[in-house]
């Protein structure tokens, strides 16, 4: 694991263009649940886990008057989820650099296995107000006019309310596997 903190988050940022462009490309069609068993082939763990809660980030994303085409929808819904799940790889990455080099400023919390503590530890505010700013600077860029008028507003809402939260919890998920401890894995 050759790659800095700085140069995972620069990847992520260039992921993100691509998560916003599915999004957007998404939020033309109507909120219908994506099929698990024609979706989730060739989904890899991430993206399968991950997938129950997108149904319900499909609702903040897609506008109740959008049209239903399910093949259209099956499409985006797979580029989202896989976009996505590439995104929650690198945030994976991220936890075991910050494992690697902040070992003992999370020590106590790892030990104690309190997750909880351990996210409100590894959150950022700035850099996630920073993130939304981006993915929300992207929306407005990629935005057309097929699109919802407040593209920007709900890319917004759905990196606070689903993406960030994913990748904090992949984080705080491979800091425990760090050090397992007596109660581990």
């Amino acid at each position: 694991m050759s790659e800095t903190l700085q140069q995972l988050r620069t990847a992520i940022a260039q992921l993100d263009r691509e998560i916003v462009a599915a999004l957007a490309a998404r939020s033309r069609f109507a909120a219908a649940a994506p099929d698990r068993t024609t979706i989730g082939a060739g989904f890899d763990e991430i993206a399968l886990h991950v997938l129950d809660s997108y149904t319900q980030t499909l609702r903040l994303l897609c506008p109740a008057h959008a049209p239903a085409d399910a093949s259209a929808s099956r499409d985006a819904d797979t580029r989202v989820l896989e976009t996505v799940s590439r995104r929650l790889h690198l945030a994976r990455d991220v936890g075991r650099r910050k494992a690697a080099q902040q070992r003992e400023h999370f020590a106590t919390l790892i030990a104690a296995r309190d997750a909880t503590a351990l996210e409100t530890s590894i959150t950022q505010p700035d850099v996630e107000l920073d993130v939304i700013g981006r993915a929300v600077a992207i929306a407005v860029e990629v935005r057309a006019p097929d699109m919802p008028s407040d593209l920007p507003d709900r890319v917004a809402e759905i990196y606070r309310q689903w993406v960030i939260p994913l990748a904090r919890r992949e984080q705080v998920a491979i800091l425990l596997a760090s050090h397992p401890g007596k109660h581990g894995k």
